[in-house]
């Protein structure tokens, strides 16, 4: 009865304990909670895979987040008219990869689509085209590599377009056309070395915003198509020093056009150029020589802050007859000509901080 008796060496009878076997109990159970802790996981993934979509039905906007997303979340409103999926400041980012025009049939409403670290690296074509309604794109922290004519094609109604923060090589031969855009922004794209000269043909565009790009040169008809809609201009922090050619800015009449920090050494490249406001900050001018300034008359501010400026001359703002406020902060100047100031009669603002100014001649 669980035990066994044997003899001793006195011929007395010793009792002994029966080894037990290992018990199936415990294994069983673990094996059965092990199981359990696999479905449970599975089923979360799943549940994340298809993401979660608060719902703002005032406003018809679906706000989405999930980690690891592959596809659109199956739970997004058809009436949806704001869609943001993704943000700049998440860790992680989803895996959408590529987009075609079938993630967006059931979206007929949409008006804003944001899709940001979404890990888009490509774009089908006409992959927009079933959001007629469509007017602001946000695809920036994506991988987008390449932009051509197809990628926007059949969206007549986009006004903002955001394609910051991607490894965008080149933006080829009419990759906008058709497009009428406020805003277009391409900042912070390093990989970006070449615009076509036709990149820009066939579209309307206010706004465009180049900053730290790598472009050894643009095209002296880059900005031809745009002559008749482009009001401000911002080209800054290029990754290498920018080489621009005489008459790239020919027959544009610009609000503000900025080129800060892009290592000119000239201003050659102003030559029939219009505009209210140019900025010029983080230059490499020694002096300003402004031989093709003619068309600026009409400018009322101009910036030279942290340019190298060891000197001006009496007559380097000639062709700024309507000049209100120049900035010339962070510069090397020691003397400057009484002279400059009786050619700019407008003149309100001058700042002449953090120069090694002695005094006037």
């Amino acid at each position: 009865m669980g035990y066994e008796s044997r003899r001793d060496g006195d011929g007395g009878v010793k009792k002994k304990k029966e080894k037990k076997q290992p018990s199936m109990f415990m294994p069983v159970i673990m094996g059965i909670a092990l199981v359990t802790m696999l479905v449970v996981f599975l089923i979360k993934r799943g549940r994340s895979s298809r993401g979660s979509c608060q719902w703002d039905s005032a406003n018809r906007k679906a706000t989405c987040q999930g980690k690891l997303l592959s596809v659109l979340p199956d739970d997004i409103n058809e009436a949806v008219i704001t869609l943001h999926m993704g943000t700049q400041l998440d860790k992680s980012e989803n895996m959408l990869t590529e987009l075609k025009k079938e993630n967006f049939t059931r979206y007929p409403m949409l008006a804003e689509l944001s899709l940001i670290k979404c890990g888009i690296e490509e774009i089908h074509a006409s992959a927009f085209s079933e959001l007629p309604a469509l007017r602001r794109l946000d695809l920036r922290h994506n991988r987008i590599q390449v932009l051509n004519e197809h990628t926007f094609r059949g969206v007549r109604t986009l006004e903002y377009l955001y394609l910051s923060n991607n490894p965008i090589t080149a933006l080829t031969d009419y990759t906008f056309r058709g497009l009428t855009i406020n805003k277009l922004h391409l900042e912070n794209n390093p990989a970006l070395t070449e615009i076509s000269s036709r990149a820009f043909s066939g579209s309307s565009i206010d706004e465009l915003c180049l900053n730290r790009c790598s472009l050894s040169s643009l095209h002296v008809d880059t900005f031809d198509p745009l002559e008749e809609s482009l009001d401000r201009l911002e080209i800054t922090h290029n990754m290498q020093p920018l080489k621009l050619t005489d008459g790239i800015f020919d027959g544009l009449k610009l609000d503000e056009l900025i080129l800060d920090g892009n290592g000119f050494t000239t201003t050659d490249f102003f030559s029939g150029l219009q505009a209210k406001e140019i900025e010029l900050d983080d230059n490499n001018f020694d002096e300003f020589e402004c031989d093709k300034c003619e068309g600026l008359k009409d400018t009322v501010r101009l910036s030279l802050t942290r340019c190298g400026l060891d000197r001006l001359e009496a007559d380097d703002f000639d062709d700024f007859d309507n000049l209100e406020e120049l900035d010339l902060e962070g510069n090397d100047l020691v003397t400057i000509s009484t002279e400059i100031f009786e050619d700019l009669p407008h003149l309100r603002i001058l700042d002449l901080a953090d120069n090694d100014l002695e005094g006037f001649a």
